[in-house]
């Protein structure tokens, strides 16, 4: 059975669909949360327009060879809650690199010849290239100290350029590796008590949002704050379960902190007025 949900299709399965068929006061139950959280979404659709937030930049082709790594370091990431962009690099803007911090190049093969070039200039401005050693050893420069064992770090213009010693073969020490070789101090969003959360963060103009979804399906034992390197004047808390409620934020140095209720399978905060 499927059914349509506006933007999405929903697929049941044979039992469960089966079970609504007989009027299963459980299926049943399931099925008005079910939609209840499509109405709560295309609600809120709008936030799917705004900017991904993401200071590192994930560059591969994502198939073949470097299929596992690159799909690896972005769940990894994730778990670290190390805000990304993914890159399709076939077919990289200028946009697609605007306002990142630092470039993650996964792939071994060199990258195209107007990829080169691109990564060249965000680098020459200020950017952290992390990247294989032949594709790095493309950006001579000096050799500089790096915040991480196993890497040989240089100076390229204005920017910084990564290698690894030995060959990437484990995504979870290069999504730590690329988190700390960027440094946290450029997280956009930091979660604490947060080890089971994933964390997302959109914005347009003086508005944002950050999403929050809970993978233990139950409420967190210990209380979630979200800390934010912008301010912001208001704030709503939305969850699944109750209309928005405002946020009382924390001064926290150049930004803002929030101390969360308890939810359980997702949350979000809608931010106005940014400082």
């Amino acid at each position: 059975m499927a059914t349509g949900g506006g933007d999405w299709i929903v697929s049941l399965d044979g039992d469960f669909s089966a079970a609504l068929g007989k009027g299963d006061s459980t299926a049943l139950g399931d099925w008005r949360k079910m939609g209840a959280t499509m109405a709560f979404f295309r609600k809120r659709r709008a936030w799917r327009e705004w900017t991904l937030i993401g200071p590192l930049a994930v560059i591969s082709d994502f198939a073949g060879d470097n299929e596992f790594l690159a799909g690896e370091v972005l769940n990894l990431a994730s778990r670290r809650n190390l805000l990304y962009r993914v890159v399709d690099k076939a077919r990289v803007s200028p946009s697609d690199l605007a306002g990142a911090r630092a470039v993650l190049y996964v792939d071994k093969e060199l990258p195209p010849a107007a990829l080169l070039d691109r990564l060249a200039g965000f680098d020459k401005t200020g950017g952290l290239l992390i990247a294989p050693a032949p594709v790095a050893a493309k950006f001579a420069g000096p050799a500089v100290t790096g915040p991480v064992e196993g890497y040989d770090v240089r100076a390229f213009g204005k920017g910084r350029v990564a290698a690894p010693k030995k060959e990437w073969d484990d995504p979870f020490l290069l999504a730590a590796d690329a988190h700390i070789l960027m440094s946290r101090r450029y997280d956009p969003v930091r979660v604490f008590n947060a080890a089971s959360l994933y964390v997302s963060c959109r914005d347009r103009g003086p508005n944002a949002v950050v999403q929050i979804v809970n993978f233990a399906r139950r409420e967190s034992a210990q209380p979630v704050s979200v800390a934010l390197a912008r301010s912001y004047a208001q704030a709503r808390f939305h969850t699944l379960e109750a209309d928005p409620a405002p946020l009382k934020p924390v001064p926290a140095g150049q930004g803002v902190e929030f101390h969360l209720p308890p939810f359980s399978l997702y949350a979000a905060i809608e931010l106005g007025g940014a400082k």
